[in-house]
């Protein structure tokens, strides 16, 4: 019954806006530097970077913060984006050279989708992922209505 109703519901929407959520994981990431909390400054240093990189694509940087999860200068921090498109997280793994990100897109006004690929490609760079995984996007219309 009830994929009967969502089935429906996708078949009302005429080429409706999207939201576009899209994971990846960056892997084998050689500048370890840019995984950990290190001192306060060192992770106001990381935050200043990635708005730059969030910039730089193109997108609209409202605001971010980084919160770390404990007072160790080899743990990883979360770094998240409000962005005029919807938002950004990602989060890092030093003891396994390691990072993640998610991305929040709003297609309602452009299409995002360059942007993304600008932003996923400067954040390989930043960490120097050796091993990216680019996972499928999540394609969520959105009914008008």
């Amino acid at each position: 019954m009830k994929k009967k109703r969502v089935a429906a519901a996708a078949a009302e929407l005429d080429e409706p806006p999207q939201s576009v959520i899209q994971p990846a994981a960056f892997y084998d990431c050689k500048k370890r530097d840019r995984l950990v909390v290190g001192t306060p400054e060192h992770l106001g240093q990381m935050r200043e970077a990635i708005d730059k990189l969030i910039r730089n694509a193109g997108l609209t940087l409202f605001g971010s913060s980084v919160e770390r999860y404990s007072d160790q200068a080899h743990h990883g921090y979360t770094y998240l984006a409000w962005i005029g498109e919807s938002a950004i997280d990602i989060h890092t793994w030093p003891e396994y050279r390691s990072a993640i990100a998610n991305t929040h897109l709003c297609n309602i006004h452009e299409n995002n989708d360059r942007k993304l690929e600008v932003f996923f490609a400067s954040i390989q760079r930043f960490f120097n992922s050796r091993k990216p995984v680019l996972a499928a996007p999540a394609r969520l219309g959105l009914n008008r209505r």
